[in-house]
């Protein structure tokens, strides 16, 4: 028993410990300030696949809080309209992934997280 325990907690470790790619993914960190009743839109700047964007920490202050590809550009635009009446600060990340063919799967390539301040 006294050789297997040693074992069996480091069999555990390696199980638990995990490679964090998330600590290598570059974050553009944007600043707003918009009025409590405006309508802030974020070109993301990249087109193509509506996939390749996801809300992955969504604003809680919203009444819209959206991505949506520009019909014209074929970027894709992510839209923020705080609630009525809220001041204050709210958050939102966007992940941008990609697909690696060579992969066979998703990885995410940046995080883009937006704070932004309703003022009155």
């Amino acid at each position: 028993m006294k050789k297997i325990l040693p074992v069996l907690i480091s069999i555990f470790f390696v199980a638990c410990s995990k490679d964090d790619d998330s600590k290598n993914i570059p974050i553009t960190e944007e600043n707003i300030v918009i009025s409590q009743n405006e309508i802030y839109e974020y070109d993301l700047e990249f087109p193509g696949d509506e996939d390749g964007f996801s809300i992955t920490r969504q604003a809680v202050n919203c009444e819209i809080s959206k991505i949506e590809q520009d019909s014209i550009t074929g970027n894709f635009i992510y839209t923020y309209k705080p609630e009525a009446g809220f001041t204050g600060t709210d958050t939102v990340e966007i992940t941008h992934n990609a697909y690696s063919i060579s992969r066979d799967e998703a990885y995410n390539v940046r995080i883009i997280r937006i704070n932004i301040e309703a003022r009155k």
